[in-house]
């Protein structure tokens, strides 16, 4: 019955796809572009000004018009984007695609942030600023209203969705599905504790993980602690089967620098900011100006969210990466042996808070879900069957536990007027930990390590499985964010972030899931390399493909290596000489990447298996473990554990080099002089819907041939594969360059385009500038404005409002 249904609707989709009758349907879809729109409760018209490639000017008197009139604005493009998110960290995707996406709800219902989302609701609507409510509460209005009165999407009419008015509640937990995001504690911990359990010390020693990470004690489940464990490990391979389940995007890293006046060719500065997350179509931003008699700030929103996440106005620019500072730990509780429905701590037994959760499922059954919860947080086993009720392990999440100001910080960078209010901003974020980057129009830039920071105890490591049974174990308050990692007007007239470990605080390592050396290292060498930057530094900087580290990386693996004929010869001395770019016609990075995965499998696989080293080389541990491996000839890791010798590197890498040969002649032919780096790696930007084949070239945008490559600055990511083939998974979202001498006319490009409706002139018209590294200029003066304009749509109030 369910392929019946699926097939008949990807039929009606393909009649209004291709049929006659379906032209004036499509059409009506298009977002409204010119001419008058009343909107109900504006005081006064607001004008809205589309540029060329469909972006919005939104010019208002007052506050309240103009977030009312940017919610109709950013729904009518983005009405099914807003739609997905919503019910991502809500647990409600079974309700528009049935069973499949159980576990997905199941997931988010037990992390509880629907229930952190009312609270949050609830502190705006009666606590916080209300400037900020107001805001909120218009910007809610207008989505409404286009909800009530537009068109509706096609997705919603395919999948038979009926469209719900929103609230509060569903912006707040738009901002947990990317708090979420953030964090790489429950994708990675649960495999090193396993490996540390399993494997010794010597094993965790070997990978790059943390400072004093050997001497961390993990607890002992006594009934059967292998099976325990085992199970334990599950739960990051099902984490992962999770976020490739999601339809939307997701956050994976990011670049940013700011460039003082005095390293300026424009005698101001400069600040460029590309963050690296899952391509998807629409992509993840919505970029709009907004404009009040007195204020004007160019930003870049995301889905339901009515505060830009970055922009600048005519004062300061705020760009942000990830910190990936560690905010989740896993505590292990005792259960009483006498009463399943209670717990030790602090030698008194307490008992477990339980919650049910109902989770409707299209075309099926309601799923009943029980949520239990220690002082620590959920009981993560309970959407994993794998993880039964006498080992209860607890996700501690600090976004959960500590009362948001998120929504007020958003507002409060959008509004900020010099460095005093923005430091105000950053220091107000508790999680997810970000790296505030700002630039002024008074000469200023700076770096905050922006997280509330526990201070946990000494004998705890927070990569690992922690007892729960002492209060003794937990931390013990946050280190004050004067002391976070940050740098303000350093004097060598540069800051920047990569992701990458930051400076210690109080001396203290800062734990976290940090990035691999390259790209830090990379921007190092062009501040290292030259004195002033133009704006074609800029973009040179945006668009390099250059690793400083994975040439050395290939020399090590293939040093002592004989070759035993002609090609393989070939395919050493490329890899002996290769500089580490990434053009289109390359052939080094197609070695590269094969030798690359084999040498890891080798390395590996023997000790993981090949489920759970799928799952572990997903995170940033592992990518830089696999440096240090190609460092180390006789790392452990090294060591085949399934024969009697302890073998090295050169051992290991003879068989490697022969399997890469064999495979690369059998993808790409014997004449490595007809191969090119773009033929195997590519870029599709997919819609949910153009997951049926049937539908994919009417929704997804692409594939393109692609140079650069991951781990360089120009990161287009992909996952590591047999097969040869690099299907770009993220990247750059947007690359902006933001220069305070012309603030008027910065830079920037999406990949795909503005608008989320398919048929819309804007869906992809940014894909091939993306593609080829082109910009867009970010006007913001009405006078430019209204001179390259499009189009003009005005809001006017009811007659009889």
């Amino acid at each position: 019955m369910r392929k019946l249904h699926i097939f008949l609707l990807v039929v009606f989709a393909l009649i209004i796809l291709i049929g006659g009758e379906g032209y004036f349907y499509l059409n009506s879809l298009k977002p409204k572009l010119s001419g008058y729109k009343e909107l109900t409760g504006l005081q006064q018209e607001v004008d809205v000004f589309f540029d060329s490639l469909g972006v919005p000017h939104i010019y208002a008197q007052n506050q309240q018009d103009l977030y009312k009139a940017f919610g109709y604005i950013h729904a009518q493009d983005r009405l099914w984007q807003m739609e997905l998110v919503r019910r991502i960290a809500s647990g409600r995707l079974s309700e528009i695609f049935g069973e499949e996406l159980v576990d997905t709800d199941e997931y988010f219902r037990t992390l509880g942030v629907n229930k952190y989302s009312e609270k949050t609701a609830q502190k705006l609507l009666k606590e916080d600023d209300p400037k900020v409510r107001e805001a909120v509460l218009a910007y809610l209005n207008g989505v409404n209203q286009f909800i009530e009165k537009g068109q509706t999407p096609i997705e919603f009419t395919i999948l038979r969705i009926e469209k719900e008015l929103y609230d509060v509640e569903d912006v707040a937990n738009v901002m947990g599905y990317m708090a979420y995001n953030f964090a790489h504690a429950q994708r990675i911990e649960p495999i090193l504790t396993w490996i540390k359990k399993k494997y010794g010390s010597d094993y965790i020693n070997a990978l790059d993980v943390d400072p004093d990470s050997s001497s961390t004690i993990i607890p002992t489940w006594n009934k059967n602690d292998s099976i325990f464990f085992s199970r334990f490990v599950a739960t990051s391979i099902k984490t992962n089967e999770i976020l490739d389940a999601l339809p939307v995007s997701t956050f994976e890293g990011s670049n940013s620098w700011v460039v003082a006046p005095e390293r300026s060719e424009t005698g101001s500065v400069i600040l460029v900011n590309d963050p690296h997350i899952g391509f998807s179509q629409p992509a993840v931003w919505y970029e709009a100006h907004l404009s009040l008699p007195d204020w004007d700030l160019t930003g870049f929103h995301l889905a339901l969210q009515p505060f830009a996440t970055m922009g600048h106005n005519r004062n300061i620019a705020i760009g942000m990466t990830m910190f990936v500072n560690d905010d989740m730990d896993f505590y292990l509780e005792t259960v009483s042996p006498n009463d399943s429905s209670k717990y030790k701590y602090d030698e008194q037994w307490k008992d477990f808070v339980t919650r049910k959760e109902i989770i409707k499922v299209k075309d099926g059954e309601d799923v009943e879900l029980e949520v239990k919860e220690s002082v620590h947080g959920p009981i993560v086993n309970g959407y994993l069957d794998q993880l039964k009720e006498e080992s209860p392990v607890a996700l501690c999440w600090l976004f959960t536990k500590v009362p948001s100001d998120l929504l007020e910080v958003s507002y409060e960078f959008n509004h900020a007027k010099n460095i005093q209010s923005a430091e105000f901003a950053a220091s107000r974020i508790h999680a997810p930990g970000l790296n505030i980057m700002y630039g002024d129009n008074a000469g200023n830039i700076a770096w905050w390590a922006s997280a509330k920071l526990p201070k946990r105890p000494d004998h705890i490591h927070s990569k690992f499985l922690i007892d729960g049974s002492s209060s003794a174990n937990e931390p013990d308050g946050f280190h004050p964010f004067s002391k976070n990692p940050h740098s303000v007007n350093p004097s060598w007239g540069y800051v920047y972030s990569a992701n990458n470990q930051p400076d210690s605080l109080n001396g203290v390592y800062v734990t976290g899931h940090y990035a691999p050396e390259d790209r830090a290292k990379r921007i190092v060498q062009y501040f290292d390399d030259q004195k002033v930057f133009s704006i074609g530094d800029m973009k040179e900087m945006l668009l390099d493909h250059k690793s400083p580290v994975m040439p050395e990386m290939a020399r090590n693996f293939i040093r002592h290596l004989k070759p035993k004929d002609e090609f393989s010869s070939e395919m050493i001395f490329i890899l002996q000489k290769w500089n580490g770019e990434h053009l289109p016609d390359s052939k080094a990075p197609i070695i590269y990447q094969k030798v690359l995965y084999h040498a890891m499998r080798v390395a590996y696989q023997d000790e993981l298996g090949l489920e759970l080293l799928s799952a572990f080389r997903r995170g940033n541990t592992f990518k830089r473990s696999m440096t240090r491996l190609s460092r180390e000839a006789d790392n452990i890791w090294w060591d085949n554990i399934e024969t009697d010798v302890r073998e090295n590197m050169y051992d290991l890498m003879s068989e490697v080099l022969d399997t890469v040969a064999t495979e690369l002649k059998e993808q790409l032919g014997e004449n490595i002089s007809s191969w090119r780096w773009d033929q195997v790696h590519t870029l599709e930007h997919g819609h949910q819907l153009g997951r049926v084949d049937l539908l994919r070239k009417y929704f997804n945008i692409g594939p393109f041939n692609v140079g650069s490559s991951k781990s360089v600055l120009n990161n287009l990511n992909f996952g590591y594969s047999r097969s040869g083939n690099y299907k770009v998974s993220s990247g750059p979202s947007t690359r902006r360059i933001v220069d305070f001498s012309n603030i008027d006319q910065s830079l920037n490009i999406l990949p795909t385009g503005n608008s989320g409706v398919f048929n819309s002139p804007h869906y992809s018209d940014q894909a091939d500038l993306f593609n080829h590294g082109e910009f867009k200029t970010q006007f913001m003066s009405r006078e430019l404005v209204e001179k390259t304009s499009k189009s003009k749509l005005t809001f006017i109030p009811p007659k009889y409002d």
